[in-house]
Parts: C-alpha cells; sequence; structure tokens
C-alpha cells in the first residue's frame, strides 16, 4: 500500500488521468495520427516542429523563417510557449511531434487539474474539496474549447503553479530568501556576484544570487499567469491585443530566466559531481 501522503498525491493524478481520457475520447487511441480541433492548432504543430528543427537540424535561431508568407524571407515566430518548445524539446524528439502535441494537450488537463488541487489543498486542507476545485479548473468550457486551437491558451496549469509556488516562498520567513532587497539584504546577492566574478559559483540556499535567481523565476511566472487571465477576461476587446503583447513579454522573460536557473542549477550539479 502507498504511504498516505503519496496516495494523496497518486489517486488525484490517476483520477483526472482518467477523466482526461474520457472528455478529450479518442484522442488517447490517435495519439500518433491526428490532433484534436482546428483553426490554430495545425500552426501551433508546425511550430513546434519548426523549432526543434531549426535548433537541431539547421542549428539556427527558430525566431524566424523563411517557410512561410512567401515571397517574405524573414517572417518573425512568435516564442509563444516556451517552456513545451524549448525545455520539453527531448520529449519531441523521443515521441515525434504530433505525439508529442498530442501529450502537451492531455498533460494540460492533468497538470491543471493537478496544480490547482495542490493550491487549494495547501488553503483549506481539505483533499476531497482540492480535487472537486481542480476538476473544475481543469475540465471547465473555456479550457476545452481552447484546448482544440490554442496551444498556448490551454496551457492553463500554470496560474495555480505560480499562486502555489509564489505562496510557498511568502511563509515561515523564506521570503527574505528570494526576495532579499524586500529586506534590505543585498549582502548574499553582492557577495556571491563577485564571487562569480572570481569564477566561484554562488551557494543554493540562504539570502544568496541564486535564492533571488529563484525569487524573479517565481515573480515571472506569476506575472506571466496573471497577464495571460488577463488577456483571457478582457478578450474581444481593444485591450486584448495590449495583454497579449504583456503577455508574451513575461513568457519570453520567464523562459529566459528558467534557461538561466537550469544553466546554473547544471553548474550545481556538476560540481557536487565532481566533488
Amino acid at each position: 500500500m502507498p504511504h498516505p501522503s503519496l496516495r494523496r498525491h497518486l489517486l488525484p493524478i490517476l483520477l483526472y488521468s482518467l477523466i482526461t481520457a474520457v472528455v478529450t475520447y479518442p484522442l488517447v487511441f490517435q495519439l500518433g495520427t491526428r490532433i484534436p480541433g482546428g483553426g490554430d492548432a495545425p500552426w501551433f504543430l508546425w511550430q513546434l516542429w519548426w523549432f526543434k528543427h531549426a535548433l537541431i537540424d539547421l542549428t539556427r535561431t527558430p525566431l524566424s523563417t523563411d517557410l512561410i508568407f512567401y515571397p517574405a524571407t524573414e517572417v518573425v515566430i512568435n516564442w509563444q510557449t516556451p517552456v513545451n518548445e524549448f525545455f520539453l524539446l527531448p520529449l519531441q524528439l523521443a515521441v515525434g511531434t504530433v505525439p508529442f502535441y498530442n501529450l502537451l494537450i492531455l498533460g494540460n488537463f492533468v497538470l491543471s487539474g493537478y496544480f490547482m488541487y495542490l493550491l487549494i489543498l495547501k488553503l483549506v486542507k481539505q483533499p476531497l474539496l482540492a480535487f472537486v476545485a481542480g476538476a473544475i479548473f481543469a475540465f471547465n468550457a473555456y479550457h476545452s474549447v481552447r484546448s482544440l486551437g490554442h496551444l498556448s491558451l490551454a496551457s492553463t496549469q500554470w496560474l495555480p503553479l505560480a499562486l502555489l509556488f509564489f505562496s510557498c516562498s511568502l511563509v515561515q520567513g523564506r521570503w527574505r530568501e528570494h526576495f532579499p532587497w524586500l529586506a534590505g539584504n543585498f549582502a548574499g546577492p553582492g557577495r556571491d556576484l563577485a564571487g562569480l566574478l572570481r569564477g566561484h559559483l554562488p551557494g543554493a540556499g540562504g539570502a544568496g544570487l541564486f535564492s533571488a535567481l529563484q525569487g524573479l523565476l517565481l515573480l515571472a511566472l506569476l506575472a506571466t499567469a496573471l497577464t495571460g487571465l488577463g488577456w483571457l477576461l478582457v478578450e474581444g476587446s481593444r485591450a486584448a491585443l495590449a495583454w497579449r503583447e504583456w503577455h508574451a513579454l513575461c513568457a519570453n522573460f520567464f523562459g529566459a530566466l528558467l534557461l538561466l536557473h537550469t544553466l546554473a542549477a547544471s553548474a550545481h550539479l556538476l560540481n557536487f559531481l565532481r566533488d
């Protein structure tokens, strides 16, 4: 029997996965042959392929292309879902572009429910209530419709995850580690920065440079989620375009910070293995 704390997480994930398989039927049986919906769905599928093709096959920037809108030769490509296009690139290489797209759609449902479950569980300590809240958030009409054509707008899991991470960083005084400047502590990040210039990696704990980077990452994730929500709320109005631009800017900033954080964590891991 799984440990009760483990069962508290495995059970909702399994149930959200089962509900996802039902509401998206027959997608789970057509992972490699079809994609759900229409409209902009083929564009998002092509964009995933293009980022992989540009980075792996052509070893060039994927942010412009000459493959579309002939006779234009430098068409700017928006980096709309950096987590999918860059950080999950190994998964696309492993399974192929069409299965990868479908797994993203399915994963959006499961993770949206699970992350909202975690957020509500932290707030109310009631697993059943948290599960219901997660189900409502994951399988609402908006999310279901967006999953038929807009991969970026269907990635709703980042909103509860951002709120969860942000709330966790504020409890028990931990906000002083992630946001040392709010407490007037510039000594830790400054000391780490000076050490970095001399070739010494910053420490992973305390109110130092690495923790400050994590704080910026949390703020960027929260900003990406909230601007996406703002875009949703004003959709169809004149303000929607401005919210979309802010959302894209926050998403790109989050992607850059996530890449920097990944490189920093990898450097720490290599240093640990070397020692």
